[in-house]
């Protein structure tokens, strides 16, 4: 069965936290999806979930959703398709660029924060009225 590989069609960048959606190459009318590999070792595809609450594909397109993607998840997806008359299979390969953002702080460090500036001022002003009430004779 020859395999060929097709050239790295795309780079997908999508920030962390977010959902990618990489389209398969490979899968075209002279060739049916058949899964999506990476990390060597990881299947998605049909009866074969690596994961099925975060990775989710369409059976006619083989696009590829990954929901909450992390930094970790970037590299080479390599999408798999059989030749319609048997012969040999197409392996297309697409990117992913996870890019860390900013995370949010969390309300509760928020409010810390107003509170111990609140109370510095305040300690401020009360060291600067007792101040200028020692110093009157």
């Amino acid at each position: 069965m020859a395999t060929t590989d097709a050239p790295l069609s795309s780079i997908v960048k999508v920030p962390a936290g977010g959902t990618a959606v990489l389209t398969c190459n490979s899968n075209d009318f002279n060739h049916n999806f058949m899964f999506w590999l990476f990390d060597t070792d990881k299947v998605v595809g049909p009866n074969n979930y690596y994961d099925e609450r975060k990775y989710k594909y369409e059976v006619l397109s083989g696009k590829l959703h990954i929901d909450n993607v992390t930094p970790a998840e970037s590299g080479i997806y390599r999408c798999v398709s059989r030749k319609l008359d048997g012969s040999g299979i197409a392996v297309g390969q697409v990117e992913l660029v996870v890019s860390e953002t900013f995370t949010t702080i969390a309300p509760v460090t928020l409010v810390a924060i107003l509170v111990s500036i609140f109370v510095l001022i305040s300690c401020a002003v009360l060291y600067w009225r007792l101040r200028k009430s020692w110093s009157k004779p």
